[in-house]
């Protein structure tokens, strides 16, 4: 029992950059966007994060959630559209947050995730500081290098 609960806090203490699956979904998002940014990497990260949800909650039928994504941007709205699939209608809030929510239709059980407020601040200040291309490339460095408690306001 111990050994299994170190092997589950060893995964829990991998970075973002160490999950292969992400970094795979991410190129694949990247190459339909057009290039890899931080709201790209947003978009993937809050996808997968409520996918895991979803796929707990009624893996059978995806048409059964309500898909709520809180931020404008394009590139976040990509990131969710390459990891919960094209046709995957969303609503969308500009709220000032950067959320993804679904809401399962038959019993209202809903998982909310969103980026947290400190991540969004220190990716808005590289932003301002560094030309657009090398903003994309350290952005999402640091985004990679974060754990998901970090990433992640749940």
């Amino acid at each position: 029992m111990a050994q299994q609960n170190d092997k589950m806090k060893v995964q829990s203490e991998k970075t973002m950059g160490g999950n292969g699956h992400l970094l795979s979904q991410l190129e694949v998002a990247g190459k339909l966007h057009g290039h890899i940014c931080p709201s790209l990497f947003y978009g993937v990260s809050l996808a997968m994060r409520i996918n895991e949800w979803m796929q707990t909650t009624n893996p059978v039928n995806r048409a059964a959630f309500e898909i709520i994504l809180e931020g404008k941007s394009g590139c976040i709205r990509d990131g969710v559209r390459s990891v919960l699939g094209e046709g995957t209608a969303f609503t969308i809030q500009n709220t000032g947050h950067c959320a993804l929510t679904a809401v399962c239709t038959k019993d209202q059980q809903r998982c909310r995730i969103s980026i947290s407020p400190a991540v969004r601040k220190a990716i808005n200040e590289l932003n301002q500081s560094l030309p657009l291309e090398e903003f994309k490339q350290v952005g999402v460095a640091h985004l990679k290098s974060l754990l998901p408690q970090e990433l992640f306001e749940e």
